[in-house]
């Protein structure tokens, strides 16, 4: 798939080992099984739960994050309005 997680992988890979937090997170688009509506916003309201629930048991803070891509440009927004 063009511009999957693949495609950003190694740029994941450079800055975990520089000691940051990375989460690379793949979701439903548009043309696969199940993605558009509501499917893409499902997956990656999963992902954004999944960072709660680690940041909870401790594993790093999400009050700090950064995102890149068409998650930054529409639909993490989306997500975090869910509530």
């Amino acid at each position: 798939m063009p511009y999957g997680r693949d495609h950003i992988a190694p740029i994941a890979l450079d800055l975990a080992e520089r000691g940051f937090a990375v989460w690379n997170l793949e979701y439903r688009r548009v043309g696969t099984a199940g993605g558009g509506w509501p499917g893409t916003l499902q997956d990656v309201g999963a992902g954004i739960d999944h960072l709660t629930m680690l940041a909870e048991e401790g594993v790093r803070s999400t009050s700090t994050g950064y995102g890149r891509g068409s998650l930054r440009g529409g639909l993490c927004p989306l997500v975090r309005a869910r509530g």
